[in-house]
C-alpha cells in the first residue's frame, strides 16, 4: 500500500473539516434560525472542498489521473461556490455541477483503488465522495426533498468532517 505524505495534506484535512462543518452548520440555521441563514454559508463550503481538492490535485506524489479527477472536481465546485457568492454563471452551473459530481466520485473511486492513503482513510474519502456525488444529483435533478434532502445534507457534511479527520491523522 503506497500512502501519500503531501505537505498539503493537514490543509486538505483542515478544509475537508471546514467543508463539512460549513454545511451542518448550514443544515442547523436552516432549521433554528431559517431567515437568519447568512448567505455566505453554502459557497463558502462549496469553496472550501474545491480548494481541498485542487490541493490534492497539485501534489506530485499522485498518479496523473488522480490528479485530474481532483483537478476536474476542484474546478466544479469552485465554479458553484463563486456562483454562490457573485452569481451570473447562469448555464455554466449545470457544467459546474456535472464537473464536480464526476470529478469528485472518480476521485474517491481512484483513491480507494490506488491506496493514496492508509486503507480506512481510502474508505472514508470514498464514502464523502460517494455521498458528496449523491448531494450534487440532487442538485442537479432533484429526487430528495424534505426529510430526505435533510438526511442527505447531514451525510454530506458528516462525511467530510470524518473524511477531513482521517487525512489529517498519520498512519
Amino acid at each position: 500500500m503506497a500512502t501519500t505524505s503531501t505537505s498539503s495534506r493537514p490543509a486538505v484535512g483542515v478544509l475537508f473539516i471546514i467543508a463539512g462543518a460549513l454545511a451542518l452548520l448550514t443544515l442547523l440555521f436552516a432549521y433554528v434560525a431559517p431567515g437568519s441563514l447568512p448567505s455566505w454559508l453554502p459557497p463558502f463550503t462549496s469553496l472550501a472542498l474545491g480548494v481541498g481538492l485542487l490541493l490534492m490535485g497539485l501534489s506530485r506524489s499522485m498518479n496523473l489521473l488522480e490528479r485530474v479527477a481532483f483537478i476536474v472536481g476542484a474546478v466544479g465546485w469552485l465554479l458553484l461556490g463563486i456562483n454562490g457568492l457573485v452569481g451570473g454563471l447562469g448555464a455554466l452551473v449545470t457544467v459546474a455541477l456535472i464537473l464536480a459530481l464526476v470529478g469528485s466520485l472518480a476521485a474517491g473511486i481512484l483513491v480507494w483503488t490506488h491506496s493514496t492513503f492508509t486503507r480506512s482513510t481510502n474508505l472514508w474519502f470514498l464514502i464523502a465522495m460517494i455521498v458528496a456525488a449523491v448531494f450534487l444529483l440532487n442538485q442537479l435533478l432533484p429526487f430528495a426533498a424534505g426529510v430526505i434532502a435533510t438526511l442527505l445534507v447531514l451525510l454530506f457534511g458528516a462525511s467530510l468532517v470524518i473524511a477531513g479527520f482521517f487525512i489529517l491523522r498519520r498512519k
